[in-house]
């Protein structure tokens, strides 16, 4: 949380790094030149060129090319930490192979949200271990190390938006009767990269047949492109 606060925006890479410094201070002494390459890589300028950029931390797996850029300077000067919220579209898909050729270790990381999607990159790693060992022999394996770390949930601000009260009120909002069933689907709504939503369609069908109650099934979420929208329409 402390890595994150201020909203992660930064008018410039000396806010990032300022920020860096205070809550990264336990990765130890590093010298000036080492926080101006972790400010540098650990953010992404927002911008169309026109407009000056804004800088974001970056949260994503693509953390291949990071790794190319530490071996030049050391590969134990620091650990490199990606996240992978999904791996089922064709940026993520390549962002995960790039892994298996670059030079990560086993103390740099891509944090998995679950189980399942530290399932799927196993697989894709797996894959590419096979190929290059029966190319070229040896161990091929990838050593990034693969921690489940379930999305974090702020409690405080879901206890003032949550209780009896607000629930009755949500439901009226919804017009849901007292005794309905209410299904929820919160994410992005892409049935190709994110979530088919068959599955909890069938799911929601079957719950229905068997109960007396009305059982409503609600998406909440945006669409990527107007071809998802037209399939979930």
């Amino acid at each position: 949380k402390g890595y994150t606060a201020g909203g992660g925006a930064f008018k410039s890479l000396a806010e990032v790094e300022a920020h860096l410094r205070e809550a990264c201070a336990t990765f130890g002494p590093l010298t000036d030149e080492q926080w101006r390459h972790l400010a540098q890589y650990s953010a992404a300028p927002s911008g169309d060129g026109l407009q000056p950029s804004v800088y974001h931390l970056r949260y994503d797996p693509a953390i291949a090319s990071l790794a190319w850029r530490r071996r030049r300077r050391g590969q134990r000067r620091y650990s490199l930490v990606g996240i992978a919220h999904a791996s089922a579209s064709a940026r993520a898909m390549e962002a995960i192979g790039a892994l298996a050729t670059a030079p990560v270790q086993p103390w740099d990381a891509l944090i998995c949200p679950s189980q399942s999607i530290s399932r799927a990159i196993s697989t894709v790693l797996d894959g590419w271990q096979s190929y290059f060992e029966e190319r070229f022999g040896g161990n091929a394996a990838c050593p990034l190390f693969l921690p489940v770390v379930p999305l974090g949930v702020d409690t405080v601000r879901f206890e003032k938006i949550s209780g009896p009260e607000h629930r009755k009120q949500a439901r009226q909002r919804l017009g849901l009767a007292d005794n309905a069933i209410a299904i929820l689907y919160v994410g992005r709504l892409n049935y190709l990269a994110k979530a088919n939503p068959l599955p909890l369609l069938l799911a929601a069908e079957d719950v229905a047949s068997r109960l007396a109650h009305p059982v409503h099934l609600i998406f909440n979420g945006y669409f990527n492109d107007a071809e998802n929208e037209r399939a979930f329409d």
